[in-house]
């Protein structure tokens, strides 16, 4: 028997440098704590967790865990897609363990953008060491591409109005800042809206405090791969 877990890894303009503690490499989201298991039966049951395409969110706060006697430091994660997820659990991802200054750690952090690119069944070896037994890649909810003037996209998601949620955090990977004029509770149904509100968001952030992006151009049309996922491609004015 092996003490097991599944999380998901994940992807994030992780700060060059953090405050002092015993920081977990792998930075994941753990979805089901396993304990003493046979690898190969929790790989029998993988399938209950291949998701289609990465989550996406934000960090918002830190959190000492678990509360009354804590041990490691998080981050609080809010979800833009695929809630279901996180519908019976505490959505966040551990960064170090003890010792570490807490007030340090809550001085230090800012809010950041993340994605999950794959689901990982987990092995922990101690020590905030862990090793990956089998690995589900996720499709990536957003891909930059190469473009002449602008800087362009490939969005990606199953609904209509999760391709708003998706551009707002690729943005929010070149500009941080970007998180706080997120509309949380939006729910759109047309390519014309997502652009609209994603130009809102941009017009905030320049009005507040500047900003390097001018305006999500509308350009081109959301197509359904063969794999059932919407894609768009955002083009952005710089």
């Amino acid at each position: 028997m092996t003490r097991l877990f599944v999380a998901l890894e994940l992807d994030a303009p992780w700060p060059e440098k953090l405050p002092a503690g015993r920081i977990i490499e792998a930075k994941h989201m753990t979805l089901d704590f396993l304990g003493e298991a046979d690898p190969e039966e929790a790989l029998q049951n993988m399938h209950r967790y291949q998701l289609k395409i990465g989550p996406v969110g934000y960090f918002d706060k830190c959190l000492a865990l678990p509360k009354r006697h804590w041990r490691a430091l998080s981050w609080h994660m809010v979800l833009f897609t695929q809630k279901e997820i996180a519908t019976d659990i505490l959505a966040h991802a551990t960064i170090a363990r003890k010792p570490f200054d807490l007030a340090a750690w809550q001085k230090a952090f800012i809010p950041l953008p993340f994605v999950a690119t794959a689901v990982h069944l987990y092995e922990s070896l101690g020590n905030s060491r862990y090793k990956s037994l089998h690995t589900h890649d996720l499709v990536h909810p957003f891909e930059e591409m190469e473009h002449t003037a602008d800087i362009a996209f490939k969005i990606r998601a199953e609904h209509i109005h999760e391709l708003y949620f998706t551009a707002a955090i690729a943005l929010s990977f070149h500009y941080t800042p970007f998180l706080q004029y997120i509309e949380k509770d939006g729910l759109y149904t047309t390519l014309d809206e997502v652009v609209s509100k994603l130009n809102t968001m941009i017009a905030l952030a320049d009005s507040a405090q500047g900003c390097p992006l001018k305006a999500v151009s509308y350009h081109g049309e959301v197509r359904t791969r063969e794999d059932g996922v919407l894609e768009w491609e955002m083009i952005v004015d710089v």
